[in-house]
């Protein structure tokens, strides 16, 4: 395997393939991450294509073992017809290794979060600068020759490939304005045009036990099961949802990182309604007021006005003869005094902290993004989830159907239930927003009243075609066993898309896709 660094020379498809045959070949690339090792790149079919041609980028859904010098990630049938890249990033392993097989073992230094995000990272760079379009020598062409990427990732992979997409989706046209490329970052000859994701989760913080989304409205409503991320069966229908719930506390460091918008994109578009907790399973005192914050603020100034003085001889003691004579207490020195002192000093300290954090909510709204001055652009997106029929969910004993059930959630104010369904419509809705609020709003004004911007129904229309979400048909026979693999290969048929019919579904999507972009033909203001 050749070892190449980020900024050497271009890469040339002249290397000998590791894997090839007569219509497939596959080359397998280390990208060096300064100091934090190497990524594997695996290329497919690069050099059976002119370098013109779109590439596809696929993020795997797990990571790849430790101990797997050339990770065998397979490329699905839909996207076998085109350039593809398979950036193998580095995780810590989401399942305990086997002690029998050592080889298996995670490494020593844990490749925790933002190693993921950081392996992609300085992966597309890598492909944006060598596998990208360069200016001819003396060309003054307006337009910088972009070669356009798409990204696909489900679970974990659609996660990293959410944030990829959405800080790498620069438009061609935008580029070519100079005061819009002076206040972007962008460099090499790649765009990315395109998102597809499926089974991703976007928005890591909700599942916190301390998220508005799981509180009740009403005190007699029953509680949860546990605590944190213990499971329920009336929200995890799918076991691979539940299998990436249980393994948060191994892929993160601390709940901080949860809050990162490279984790969880759909903050990239409004903050989290939270404070940070302290741990992944209990609440925070921080998110939870206390009921009455006057009674707290008056035992605060009690208890900071009178500090507790050191142990002292009781003096109730009697020295009758009949009373057992006891050693004298011990005495107490000024350096003993001094850390009760200090801490008293911090127990009060901590509570005046959670008592503020929690009087002042986080801030609620939403955010601009993308920048509204830079050449960023929400990439035509196309969200997929796993979506369970009615008949495979769990009825209570009674009977009730689904509606009666529904009915009742909506009377007793229940709780969304956490999924993937619910992860890709909350950042659906997001960038939808943004394309209608932001881009064609914008434009709107540019224009003038004559603007069909300027009705909003043609922004909802344009936000729509835009940002697409889709269910994949799923039976509870092929959820079944999700949570549980063994080796690397079962790994990736059990974590693939499932049916062929989703998977020529998805590839007309990116068909049709690459074709609007090619003919230019796109009706978005972005090309305005």
């Amino acid at each position: 395997m050749q070892r190449w660094p980020l900024r050497s020379g271009r890469w040339h498809p002249s290397l000998r393939p590791k894997t090839s045959c007569r219509w497939y070949s596959i080359e397998h690339v280390r990208v060096k991450c300064r100091s934090a090792g190497e990524v594997t790149v695996s290329l497919h079919n690069i050099a059976k294509h002119p370098s013109r041609t779109p590439l596809a980028i696929m993020i795997p859904p797990l990571p790849s073992p430790a101990s797997q010098a050339d990770p065998d990630t397979p490329v699905p049938r839909w996207l076998q017809d085109h350039p593809a890249a398979v950036i193998n990033y580095r995780w810590d392993p989401v399942q305990p290794a086997d002690p029998d097989h050592p080889e298996d073992l995670p490494p020593k230094s844990p490749l925790i979060w933002p190693t993921p995000i950081h392996d992609i990272s300085f992966a597309y760079a890598w492909l944006s600068s060598n596998l990208g379009l360069q200016p001819k020598l003396g060309d003054a062409t307006r337009d910088p020759p972009l070669r356009a990427a798409y990204v696909y990732g489900s679970y974990l992979g659609a996660t990293l490939a959410a944030g990829l997409a959405l800080t790498e989706s620069h438009h061609p046209s935008l580029l070519a304005d100079p005061i819009l490329r002076a206040n972007t970052h962008h460099a090499g000859g790649m765009t990315i045009r395109g998102l597809i994701a499926h089974n991703g989760i976007y928005n890591w913080t909700l599942f916190l036990p301390d998220h508005p989304m799981h509180k009740r409205s009403r005190p007699n409503q029953p509680h949860r099961h546990g605590h944190g991320l213990s499971l329920t069966p009336e929200e995890d229908h799918n076991p691979k949802f539940a299998f990436l719930k249980s393994n948060i506390p191994s892929l993160f460091p601390s709940p901080e990182s949860l809050f990162d918008p490279f984790a969880s994109p759909s903050l990239f578009f409004q903050p989290a309604p939270l404070h940070v907790p302290g741990d992944f399973h209990n609440p925070s005192e921080f998110n939870n007021p206390p009921a009455d914050l006057e009674a707290i603020k008056a035992a605060l100034s009690s208890s900071s006005s009178t500090p507790p003085s050191p142990s002292e001889p009781p003096s109730t003691i009697s020295s009758t003869p009949s009373t057992p004579t006891t050693s004298p207490p011990p005495e107490v020195s000024g350096q003993q005094v001094e850390e009760k002192k200090e801490q008293t000093a911090e127990k009060i300290l901590a509570r005046a902290t959670a008592l503020a954090m929690s009087s002042r909510p986080p801030r609620k709204g939403f955010l601009v993004f993308p920048p509204r001055i830079g050449t960023l652009r929400i990439p035509d997106t196309l969200f997929l989830y796993d979506d369970i029929p009615e008949s495979d969910h769990h009825l209570p004993s009674d009977g009730h159907t689904p509606e009666d059930l529904e009915l009742q959630a909506q009377q007793h104010h229940a709780p969304r239930k956490n999924s993937f369904k619910l992860q890709a419509t909350e950042l659906a809705t997001l960038m939808r927003r943004s394309v209608s609020w932001i881009e064609c709003k914008k434009l709107a004004q540019k224009e003038g009243e004559e603007s069909i911007w300027g009705v909003q129904e043609a922004r909802d229309r344009e936000a729509e075609r835009r940002v697409q979400v889709s269910g994949v048909s799923l039976s509870s026979t092929e959820t079944g066993n999700a949570g549980t693999r063994e080796g690397t290969e079962g790994m990736e048929q059990d974590w693939g898309m499932g049916k062929e019919e989703e998977e020529e579904m998805v590839g007309l999507w990116l068909r049709k896709t690459m074709e609007h972009h090619r003919d230019g033909r796109e009706e978005g203001p972005d090309t305005r």
